[in-house]
């Protein structure tokens, strides 16, 4: 039929745009983002920066496909990371602050590191890979910018 080519605009847009974005927010917000690193881990701005490069790295290259087995595997394991040795720890010591915010931002890092699992366990092969267009790289810029200026 004439109407099953219809794709709506967010079935388009990959879990990669919102990675970027998370990766951008490191940037913006670093202050912030590094009392979030337990202060038995050195170097708090280091590893803000470290974790904003490599999200946005890897949320570039799951838009245009680029080893997605790969960087699938490594943003999974980094999210599950987080999720055992920053977000479980606060979520127990704390439950309640900003009306569960820190539990859910657990379930969030949780669900994230299981998209990006999934990302990488799929076979992709060459007829099944996403499809690489206007959408996904313009839905990128769009993100950026409204990180940028929160428009």
């Amino acid at each position: 039929m004439k109407g099953d080519s219809f794709v709506p605009l967010f079935r388009k847009i990959s879990p990669g745009d919102y990675t970027v974005v998370l990766g951008i927010d490191h940037f913006i917000y670093t202050e912030f983002v590094a009392t979030l690193v337990p202060a038995r881990i050195p170097g708090h701005i280091f590893w803000t920066y470290f974790a904003g490069i490599a999200q946005v790295g890897s949320g570039v290259c799951i838009a245009l496909n680029l080893r997605l087995k790969l960087i699938g595997m490594l943003l999974g394991i980094m999210l599950f990371i987080w999720f055992v040795i920053l977000y479980i720890p606060r979520a127990i010591a704390d439950p309640y602050t900003d009306k569960g915010n820190e539990v859910t931002s657990g379930f969030e890092a949780l669900s994230f590191s299981g998209i990006a699992f999934v990302i990488a366990c799929k076979p992709w092969g060459k007829a099944r890979r996403f499809r690489v267009g206007l959408v996904p790289v313009t839905s990128i810029l769009f993100l950026f910018l409204l990180a940028c200026f929160r428009l």
